[in-house]
């Protein structure tokens, strides 16, 4: 039977497989770097009829719309006259027979926050009256490939005007 190696072929490759394996290890223990973070707020500035539309009436008289578009600016501050910093733009699916709770699809368009400046996708359950934490997806630009969540807070609930403060860790 013919053999591919010499002895010397061998025990060189042994050696080299030797030597370099506690590096492999160290190396792929090195891979745990502290995780960079950025942690930042906007505030959600919807008015309906002019940056939110219903889609679908409420499901019972007096409760939120069944389903509804909006394409809201992104404020640095909670006042709707301060500057923006990007825009909301996203679809509401109630998913609670009460209407105050529902399924957010919504892609965060941020410009120049803490010099940074794409999307941030989220999708999940928000609540109306309550805070909630809401997945990342997915991002763009300078938040591609990031992982975290964003905290959805109602501030000011004065219809048709309402804000909601939106507060990102991302990592």
């Amino acid at each position: 039977m013919a053999t591919f190696f010499s002895s010397s072929s061998l025990f060189a490759l042994l050696f080299l497989l030797a030597y370099h394996a506690p590096t492999a290890a160290c190396t792929h223990h090195h891979h745990h770097h502290k995780l960079k973070t950025l942690n930042f707020s906007l505030f959600q500035q919807e008015t309906s009829n002019k940056t939110g539309f219903v889609i679908l009436k409420e499901v019972e008289a007096g409760t939120a719309p069944s389903m509804a578009v909006c394409m809201d600016p992104l404020t640095l501050k909670p006042d709707p006259s301060s500057e923006v910093a990007g825009v909301l733009e996203g679809t509401y699916i109630a998913s609670t027979l009460d209407g105050l709770r529902s399924l957010a699809i919504v892609t965060l368009r941020i410009k120049q926050v803490k010099g940074h400046e794409g999307s941030v996708s989220i999708l999940g359950s928000v609540h109306n009256t309550k805070p909630a934490v809401v997945p990342v997806v997915c991002g763009t630009g300078d938040f591609l490939f990031v992982q975290g969540y964003v905290t959805y807070s109602p501030v000011a609930l004065n219809p048709p005007s309402v804000t909601f403060k939106l507060e990102f860790n991302l990592f």
